[in-house]
């Protein structure tokens, strides 16, 4: 068949870049080819020119079924807490009944064995995979499991799960070890020698490295951190003379954030610099991978508007199993303030149903695989992640780094960006910073109990924290002690006095306060006389910013609200405006705490206007 395209020049990347300068009539595309992601520099466009070679990760994962060499299937797994047996055994149950095929069980309930087999009286241990995290207990529970699985007529080999006794971790959420460094080890040991003989497709190896992204550390030092913290494990347990046997034991639990891209290229770059540490203890990573479990974050959830944290857990889901995470956790939208229902952990487990039986995602292995974009960020996220990971090496390792609190500080300046880009809503919470119901009430946030019996602190710990959580506190103290609406001013050009009004309107509306907007055909002091207006607890100006000077100096000698009066806009009158009375300016970027914190001395409960 004749080729059409001949008369045709072959395009290249340079002459389509020259082709973009003089079309845009600009020398710098930086802003337009690249993008900053935390501490990456992305390129948004890609081409076989400016890209090297794809990117595959799926060989360093281990196949659940061997005889589906391609798939991307995953355990679908559920987190059951163990405070009342009986419950946790009802649920594990109807979960299993509904797909699941993972079983997560948390907390210290587990104290004997009849407990034990009361937990999983029911569960077919061949059929499902069981994970216990209880903390101190887990060594005992490991060697009653042990035993209870010798008793019944169990294959060895169809048995898998984990049994967690994280030491890193234990130390970064108390700042004390369990016992000390060296006992804390001497166990760990015996439970690796007493699994691997009981249960030896267990991993007992294993790092909860969640309090890393959910005290706001970078996806760098949430990476870095983690294989730190797996040198740590190599080097202590058996003396540093078995590796082999202390990585092959691995299993690390990682929490998914909001990024899409992000987070996807996360997961695989675990992989590579999981690949890239046994290299340097001479494994092989295809014969030794690492199992990855990911778990919804509680960082981006909210109290107010809570069904949109189903679409985040969604998103986050995705993003996980396309990067090849063998077991997804996704927790329930009400877990901030409700005992999780039956309904949200159905809905939560039907997330994962409908991305393998709907979308179909578990047909294809690492599927992205070849995006420029993807691969550029994982090629990033790898080099910066090792090379953090060098200078914790250089410092002595995981634990030298924690007790310098240079892990703690890094993590600190990270969350500290985080909250101003949360407060300045740079970085947008929908529902709770933008697009906020103002008349909805919050339920209250489930309490936060510290266990009695903890150690005092040898370090200083890790402080996880939600981004929502400084705007439900203000949502809830204006709620109790302000109660008003507020009324919207709106005058001067039409298009701008509506565009300013909206923002106001939104702006306000994450503090839980309605608002009213004045008819901008009636002349502001009118306005201001209407019954909304003089039953207003706040009074915000919505116009164009050269006509609030004029308004104000016309007004506000003989007229002034009774009410605080704020402007939309950032109006280069500003220090005037001050002058003659206005108490806030909001305007994109603005500072959320800082704007409602004169509001809220003048509204505290002792205040004679709360």
């Amino acid at each position: 068949m004749e080729k059409l395209n001949t008369d045709f020049p072959q395009a290249n990347y340079t002459l389509w870049l020259e082709q973009l300068k003089k079309d845009l009539k600009t020398d710098d595309l930086s802003k337009i080819l690249s993008s900053r992601v935390e501490s990456l520099e992305v390129q948004n466009l890609g081409s076989s020119e400016a890209n090297s070679e794809s990117l595959f990760v799926g060989h360093l994962r281990r196949p659940h079924h061997p005889e589906f060499a391609f798939a991307n299937d995953w355990e679908k797994g559920v987190i059951l807490a163990t405070d009342d047996l009986l419950v946790a055994n009802k649920s594990a149950l109807q979960h299993l009944e509904q797909g699941a095929s993972a079983l997560c069980f948390e907390g210290i309930g587990i104290s004997n064995q009849e407990e034990l087999i009361l937990t999983l009286r029911g569960v077919l241990p061949e059929a499902v995979s069981l994970h216990f995290d209880c903390g101190e207990g887990s060594p005992a529970l490991l060697f009653m499991l042990a035993d209870e699985f010798a008793r019944r007529p169990l294959k060895r080999d169809l048995l898998t799960g984990s049994v967690t006794f994280d030491i890193p971790g234990q130390l970064l959420r108390t700042g004390a070890f369990f016992h000390d460094q060296h006992t804390d080890f001497s166990v760990l040991n015996s439970m690796i020698d007493q699994g691997k003989a009981a249960l030896p497709r267990f991993k007992f190896v294993v790092h909860d490295a969640r309090i890393y992204a959910e005290s706001g550390a970078s996806v760098v030092q949430e990476l870095a951190f983690s294989l730190a913290a797996f040198a740590e494990y190599a080097e202590n347990l058996y003396r540093g003379e078995n590796p082999e046997a202390v990585l092959e034991a691995a299993q690390i639990r990682l929490s998914i954030g909001s990024d899409y891209f992000l987070q996807l290229a996360k997961f695989r770059a675990m992989r590579l610099l999981w690949a890239m540490l046994l290299e340097a203890y001479k494994l092989d990573a295809t014969k030794l991978p690492l199992e990855i479990e990911a778990i919804t974050t509680l960082r981006n959830k909210t109290i107010a508007d809570p069904y949109t944290n189903l679409i985040r857990a969604t998103t986050e889901s995705m993003a996980a199993v396309m990067a090849g995470v063998d077991r997804l956790f996704v927790l329930p939208h009400d877990v901030l303030y409700a005992q999780n229902t039956a309904n949200s952990r159905r809905l939560a487990l039907n997330i994962q149903h409908l991305l393998q039986e709907e979308s179909r995602l578990d047909k294809v292995l690492d599927p992205a695989s070849g995006s420029w974009y993807i691969d550029g960020l994982t090629r990033q996220l790898v080099e910066q992640s090792w090379a953090l990971f060098c200078r914790v090496q250089e410092l002595g390792g995981f634990f030298s780094a924690v007790r310098t609190g240079f892990m703690q500080e890094e993590i600190r300046k990270s969350a500290g960006e985080l909250r101003k880009m949360v407060m300045s809503r740079k970085r947008p919470i929908v529902g709770t910073s933008v697009f906020a119901e103002a008349h909805k009430n919050l339920p209250e946030a489930l309490p936060q109990t510290r266990d009695p019996l903890s150690k005092i602190p040898e370090v200083k710990q890790l402080e996880p924290w939600r981004e929502a959580e400084a705007f439900e506190r203000l949502r809830r103290h204006l709620h109790r002690h302000f109660g008003k609406k507020a009324f919207l001013v709106c005058f001067g050009e039409a298009s701008k006095s509506a565009a300013r009004a909206g923002f106001a309107a939104d702006f306000l509306a994450l503090a839980g306060i309605v608002s009213v907007r004045g008819n901008r055909n009636v002349n502001p002091e009118d306005q201001l006389q209407s019954r909304d207006a003089l039953n207003a607890g706040l009074i915000v100006l919505c116009a164009g910013d050269d006509d609030y000077l004029p308004l104000v100096e016309e007004l506000f000698p003989k007229a002034r609200p009774d009410a605080p009066v704020w402007v939309a806009g950032k109006p280069a009158d500003e220090p005037r405006l001050k002058a003659l009375g206005i108490q806030q300016f909001i305007f994109i970027g603005c500072n959320v705490e800082s704007v409602f914190a004169p509001f809220l001395e003048q509204y505290s409960p002792l205040s004679p206007n709360a």
